[in-house]
């Protein structure tokens, strides 16, 4: 598809047909988000239509204010615009290594235990339409652990409620599913008041769209280089093999 407005028009009466009926408003945001991705340093759109329908499920779609979806999936149609780093002065990349964090078989571990190697930390889901991407980091990790990559999962149940099970139940879904053999930490929140310290310090240092931190899906992805220092955010609609030349590049 040939991203013109009026395509991008169509996209969103594919995606939201509730919202069809002010046309108006989605107009307005249309026309808004239009002249943000053609603002200066935007890059290419998605390869993907209707990544509006593959995020969200029907009836979450239909329950979610039209407002709330627009904004949304203008930040997952336009990734690049939410990998900005924010340097400062009190977010020291040893702050981020002491933070503690537990596996999902319940040991307790910092990344400084992966002090000297490169780390892509993911929130994770298993019953989302990026799920599939666990086989992409599956690949990354084997492809690039000997050359110094680990790859960290930590489940989350806060976007559509899409990882419900427990950390047995998630374990075994990977390993059986996908043949995870990367590190899966417990199940954790990444956004409001019970985030994990882990989560809060990575958004601080690359906030996303406007300068907002809160992940705004399964499968945001963070590299963290060899020193610890956070070199940056990539959105859900990343795909883990778009990120083999940015990994290479810290590995050698």
């Amino acid at each position: 598809m040939k991203w013109s407005a009026p395509n991008v028009m169509r996209t969103w009466a594919m995606c939201f047909p509730m919202v069809r009926r002010r046309p108006g408003c989605v107009i307005a945001s249309i026309r808004s988000a239009w002249t943000w991705y053609h603002a200066p340093e935007g890059d290419a759109a998605p390869r993907h239509a209707t990544v509006a329908g593959l995020i969200y499920p029907y009836q979450y779609r239909q329950s979610a204010c039209a407002a709330f979806r627009l904004t949304l999936t203008s930040v997952l149609m336009f990734p690049s615009r939410h990998c900005t780093l924010n340097s400062r002065p009190s977010l020291m990349s040893e702050n981020l290594l002491s933070i503690p964090v537990t596996t999902i078989k319940g040991e307790q571990k910092t990344l400084a235990d992966y002090a000297g190697k490169a780390v892509l930390v993911v929130n994770t889901a298993s019953k989302c339409g990026f799920t599939p991407q666990y086989q992409g980091l599956e690949k990354l990790w084997l492809d690039c652990r000997d050359k110094g990559l680990v790859v960290l999962g930590f489940p989350c149940n806060q976007f559509g409620k899409q990882e419900p099970g427990d950390e047995g139940a998630i374990s075994g879904f990977c390993e059986l599913n996908y043949g995870v053999s990367f590190p899966l930490f417990k199940k954790i929140d990444v956004n409001g008041a019970n985030a994990h310290p882990l989560f809060v310090r990575l958004k601080q240092q690359a906030p996303g769209l406007l300068g907002t931190e809160r992940i705004k899906w399964n499968f945001t992805k963070f590299l963290i280089g060899r020193d610890g220092t956070l070199v940056k955010r990539f959105a859900p609609l990343t795909k883990p093999e778009e990120l083999t030349g940015e990994i290479e590049s810290l590995l050698r």
